[in-house]
């Protein structure tokens, strides 16, 4: 006797209706983490399940958390074909989150559904072009997916579309997926095709540093000094890319000029927020701790919801913290792909400190164009103890893919010192003595490559000077 089959015709599994109404209990009593937790399991336990879309929505519109219930909507509208309450929760969620064109294009489809008359649906103002309705609302769509860290999906939503915001939006994607090449031929692309896109020049300078270093940035670089931004936004880009080109003072002017600019009072919190912070960074990079500390307080009165400046101030009031401000003020999530920080992170949380090591050799093996990355390498293989040769070859990389990277430099002189080759250190660290002004952490790695110098040399006195040095620097920066 065959054994009777219990696939056809059985429901799909689904969860109790107590376990749905304990999310919602918890949801109507404010424990947003805990309800988030709930669905997230239960979603997991039960993923055809589309009711489960409607309470994840449910549980995050609750919490006033408009983006995340917006993305929830839109899963919800996807999935539940013909969904009226779909419709209405992605139409109020979207005008919620400020993603206009998608809220009123459920609302189209809402009307249609409920057969209204509509009427087609007009071009929209745009800062760098008017866009179609069309257009509008993809480039919603790639900034609701870009927030969550969908970059595939967005990708997706961006096909065929034609438009300035829509090609930057696609860069944001194709980099944080670590295809640094094509975001970068995209924003230089999309800049020279309206020089007003400083979004897109700011990139591309980043991008052109990230790759080749300071020589490889100039023409973009220069055009990004000369450029006079017309929005809190375009400030915003200016100073990031002066910020990663290292030009402090004039990011400072820059920001000192922009808060007397017309435009400025009419940009957003958050914007003027992270402008300040970029701001704070630069003044803590100068060594004025006063001013970097009112800015980074500036900028959480602006947006108490800014993390670097909330990091970056708590570190500069507890000194035991004061030398990671800088760090925590530095964009890093904007500098690398979010791919390849995921793998890092994973790699870090991982008992083997090899396993973090092994990661960030194979980003080297796969982009040996990148200076910074292969000096991390270096000084990373450097206090692990590899050899002197290994180090030495890793620095000389950087060193040549961007000779005015100090840090490569000095990491050479160092090594140099090591093998006991005293005059070719002084000759690699000399050019590096000749500027006015260092960043403390630049100033740091010259101090540490003139310890090695006197530590091959013998001279005792001079390290206990060099020593000193090095303990009132940590001091002064804490």
């Amino acid at each position: 006797m065959t054994k009777p089959s219990r696939s056809k015709g059985q429901k799909s599994a689904a969860p109790q209706t107590a376990q749905l109404d304990a999310v919602r209990k918890l949801s109507s009593r404010g424990q947003d983490e805990q309800a988030r937790m709930r669905v997230t399991q239960l979603r997991a336990r039960y993923p055809d399940f589309k009711p489960l879309l409607a309470l994840a929505w449910e549980v995050e519109h609750n919490a006033g958390n408009a983006p995340t219930a917006c993305l929830h909507a839109w899963d919800w509208a996807a999935t539940a074909h013909g969904s009226l309450a779909a419709l209405e929760a992605l139409r109020d969620s979207a005008f919620a989150a400020g993603f206009p064109a998608l809220g009123a294009s459920a609302a189209h489809r809402l009307a249609q559904a409920e057969g209204l008359p509509v009427a087609d649906l007009p071009p929209l103002p745009g800062t760098l072009a008017e866009a179609t309705f069309e257009q509008a609302v993809a480039i919603d769509l790639s900034r609701l997916f870009l927030s969550h860290g969908r970059f595939a999906q967005a990708i997706d939503a961006l096909q065929g579309i034609d438009h300035p915001s829509a090609r930057n939006n696609l860069a944001l994607a194709r980099f944080a997926q670590g295809d640094v090449a094509a975001a970068l031929d995209i924003y230089e692309t999309n800049w020279r095709q309206n020089e007003r896109n400083l979004f897109a020049l700011a990139h591309a300078v980043s991008l052109r540093l990230w790759r080749g270093g300071r020589h490889a940035a100039q023409e973009p670089a220069a055009a990004l000094r000369a450029a006079q931004p017309q929005r809190t936004e375009d400030m915003y880009s200016k100073l990031f890319a002066l910020l990663q080109l290292g030009e402090y003072a004039a990011l400072l002017d820059a920001w000192r000029a922009a808060r007397e600019a017309p435009f400025w009072q009419e940009g957003g919190a958050a914007e003027e927020a992270a402008c300040a912070c970029f701001a704070g960074v630069a003044a803590l990079r100068t060594g004025d701790k006063q001013a970097a500390g009112s800015l980074f307080a500036e900028a959480r009165a602006l947006a108490p919801d800014n993390l670097d400046a909330a990091l970056a101030a708590a570190a500069l009031a507890v000194p035991e913290l004061g030398g990671e401000a800088d760090a925590a003020g530095g964009a890093f999530h904007d500098w690398f792909p979010h791919d390849w920080l995921a793998q890092l992170r994973s790699a870090a949380g991982m008992p083997a400190k090899e396993t973090l090591l092994d990661a960030l050799v194979r980003r080297c093996d796969a982009h040996p164009d990148h200076p910074t990355l292969v000096g991390h390498l270096a000084a990373i293989k450097d206090a692990l103890g590899a050899g002197l040769d290994e180090i030495e070859a890793l620095f000389g990389r950087a060193a040549e893919l961007d000779p005015t990277y100090l840090f490569a430099q000095a990491g050479l002189a160092r090594v140099a010192a090591r093998k006991g080759e005293v005059e070719r250190a002084r000759e690699l660290l000399a050019p590096l003595e000749s500027r006015e002004e260092y960043h403390y952490s630049e100033w740091r790695a010259i101090l540490m490559a003139e310890l090695e110098i006197a530590r091959a040399r013998q001279d005792l006195a001079l390290m206990r000077e060099l020593r000193v040095a090095l303990q009132e620097l940590a001091e002064q920066f804490r």
